[in-house]
């Protein structure tokens, strides 16, 4: 019986064990879609507790409520230490589940705690973490040189400012570079009541008073260019619900806006809906190309296979789209300037994920893992990741699917884990 998650967790064969150690362990880390707050990179950010590094995200919550943890446990009013405990008797019900393996790692990587995680470790492992958290050696900028962050990129919503990015790129103290990306998902959701305050907020914001769709496109245009100040790499957007595609023109996606505007996005109908998110995908895409940047689609799960392969024919004829990244990545087959990334909260295991991008397109053409996580997190994902994949591609070397060929197997570990970010998303590394 194998040690849990020892030097060789998840490499069982050989040549796994071969490309991870030489090559996957030793590359630098490019995550171009994390879930950074204010003040992670731009000054020494610091954890109130283990809790505030694990069960900060969307992930630890789903998986919480899917145990029957009570919501004040999850986002409620609860302490930090009863938010952890209730996690603590969690974990032993979440084998199989990629959290297992990538909260054990986070805690060994980041504190040397080879602890389990569970309701009778919960108070040594709180302890042991809260004496090391209360070092000032452990914050944000110690973590981005202990695990070689090189590059991130951080979706922002047009009504903000990314100057926290700007002032972390201008400390040459730290090695990692961040770059924004412009992230419309709230203006894609004109039916949600509270669109017309958004609306105000992203015109004000921009110089803008937003009363059609000359004067929104306007607004988005500037903050584009606000983001550009500060690198932005390009735009990142997520389609919810996105079932249906209709080809838009500016009277109908003008009028949707209006309807939008005047109930609060109470009386917005599919079609209208359909028929605005395409006209600003049509600008977005054309921006894009014209800046030279790049652009990230997230479709959920439950995403009309047809609805986006119509989108992106619609917007390739337009001239509007730009290297894209698109997530989930069945889509590859129809438009090949679309890559794709394995996410890191996506439904299904990372090993689901990589085996469908290796029979849907080419996988050493892939972007690697975009994480979705948050700062103490992405070490531990990009870890998981790359122990996952180079598993895979053993398993297929010695069941004679790929050839022994160290040199070809190599150049793949690194392009995928990181050469093929670098240059997809233009970044001077």
């Amino acid at each position: 019986m194998r040690k849990f998650m020892d030097e060789d967790f998840l490499l069982t064969t050989q040549t796994a064990r071969l490309l991870y150690h030489l090559y996957a362990a030793k590359l630098p880390i490019i995550d171009f879609s994390a879930k950074l707050r204010t003040g992670d990179c731009s000054a020494e950010r610091h954890w109130s507790s283990i809790a505030d590094i694990l069960l900060s995200n969307d992930a630890a919550h789903r998986a919480m409520r899917s145990c029957g943890i009570d919501k004040k446990f999850i986002t409620g009013d609860a302490s930090d230490y009863e938010k952890f405990r209730a996690w603590c008797t969690c974990m032993p019900s979440m084998i199989g589940n990629p959290l297992f393996h990538i909260h054990h790692l986070a805690l060994r990587r980041y504190f040397g705690c080879t602890l389990i995680i569970n309701s009778r470790n919960c108070d040594a492992i709180w302890a042991e973490t809260a004496e090391q958290l209360s070092s000032l050696a452990y914050s944000s900028r110690t973590l981005i040189a202990n695990a070689h962050l090189n590059a991130i990129c951080i979706p922002e919503d047009p009504v903000n400012t990314p100057n926290d990015d700007i002032a972390h790129n201008a400390n040459t103290s730290c090695p990692m570079q961040v770059y924004p990306l412009l992230a419309p998902d709230r203006l894609m959701e004109i039916d949600r009541t509270g669109f017309s305050a958004y609306l105000t907020k992203l015109g004000d914001a921009n110089g803008f008073h937003i009363t059609d769709l000359a004067s929104l496109e306007a607004a988005l245009v500037a903050a584009f260019d606000r983001f550009e100040a500060a690198g932005c790499r390009g735009v990142s957007v997520s389609l919810t619900d996105f079932t249906a595609f209709v080809r838009p023109d500016p009277y109908h996606a003008d009028q949707a806006l209006r309807t939008a505007q005047k109930t609060d996005g109470r009386e917005v109908s599919p079609e209208q809906l359909a028929c605005f998110r395409a006209q600003i995908m049509r600008l977005l895409g054309r921006e894009c190309v014209r800046r030279n940047r790049t652009m990230q689609l997230h479709f959920a799960a439950e995403t009309s296979i047809t609805a986006q392969n119509l989108l992106l024919s619609y917007l390739t004829d337009e001239g509007a789209l730009p290297p894209t990244a698109a997530y989930p990545h069945v889509i590859l087959t129809r438009v090949p300037t679309v890559k794709a990334a394995v996410s890191g909260d996506a439904p299904g295991s990372l090993r689901e994920q990589i085996g469908s991008l290796a029979e849907n397109s080419a996988l050493g053409k892939s972007l690697g893992l975009s994480s979705h996580a948050s700062l103490p997190l992405i070490p531990a994902q990009h870890e998981y990741f790359r122990r996952t994949l180079c598993a895979q591609l053993g398993e297929w070397v010695e069941g004679g699917l790929y050839p022994a060929d160290t040199e070809a197997l190599a150049e793949l570990v690194c392009d995928i884990c990181f050469n093929n970010a670098k240059n997809f998303f233009g970044l001077g590394l």
